[in-house]
């Protein structure tokens, strides 16, 4: 998981992208950093503005407790604040 070089906050905003390379702030400090992206496996939260990979993201607690019979099945669960988080379309991503 992305974590700040400068103050190990894994608080960012993304800044945009370029290419392969998404761009980042850190909320806690300011820091910049640009990260290669693999979008064919970009997941986002669906509560708050994290980002990230399947790999970082935490296994659902209670899943079935949490979705609906004919939505969509999570990727997993955000590791910031715990909600749900779901794969990003490729061109969502970017």
């Amino acid at each position: 998981m992305l974590s700040c070089d400068q103050c190990g906050s894994r608080q960012f905003i993304a800044l945009g992208t370029l290419g392969t390379l998404e761009h980042f702030r850190c909320q806690s400090c300011g820091w910049d950093d640009a990260i290669a992206i693999d979008r064919d496996n970009c997941v986002a939260c669906d509560s708050c503005e994290w980002t990230g990979t399947h790999a970082d993201l935490n296994d659902v607690a209670d899943l079935w407790e949490r979705v609906d019979e004919d939505g969509p099945e999570p990727d997993g669960e955000c590791p910031d604040c715990g909600a749900l988080a779901y794969r990003q379309a490729p061109e969502a991503a970017g």
